[in-house]
């Protein structure tokens, strides 16, 4: 993901939820809290993964796991751990579902640097990001 400023770290933004009502856009708040500390976002998909006619939103976090927030006819409740991903944290660029093994379910597909990229970590020695604004110029975004 391209940030407009070459070589300047993203921090998490305020991100919200809609829902349409009689026409009119109206912002989710129940939702929007249960999403207020996601973190980085860089992908996100909605797609019904247990075939109850409600798509579950499924968000690609950076420097967290792939995040499920299972959709309860409208009230999301976050399911990340019950999927076994709470601790499968990475640098996730990406996610979509598909029927990959023909089930009938979808799957959950999705993108990660890996070893496309010169940085290498394990469960000993994992990847960190410090960042601040060393130069004095504020342009943390």
């Amino acid at each position: 993901m391209a940030d407009a400023f070459p070589g300047v770290i993203r921090s998490p933004r305020r991100r919200l939820l809609f829902r349409n009502e009689n026409g009119r856009w109206v912002a989710d708040a129940a939702n929007n809290r249960v999403l207020q500390s996601v973190g980085l976002v860089s992908g996100a998909v909605w797609s019904d993964l247990d075939g109850d006619g409600f798509p579950e939103l499924i968000l690609a976090c950076e420097w967290g796991p792939i995040r499920v927030f299972k959709n309860h006819a409208g009230k999301l409740e976050e399911i990340t751990t019950q999927f076994g991903l709470a601790k499968q944290t990475g640098w996730w660029a990406g996610v979509n579902t598909a029927d990959l093994d023909g089930d009938g379910r979808p799957d959950i597909i999705a993108s990660n640097w890996g070893l496309n990229s010169p940085y290498r970590a394990s469960a000993e020695k994992p990847l960190r990001l410090c960042y601040a604004d060393f130069a004095g110029r504020a342009r943390l975004i």
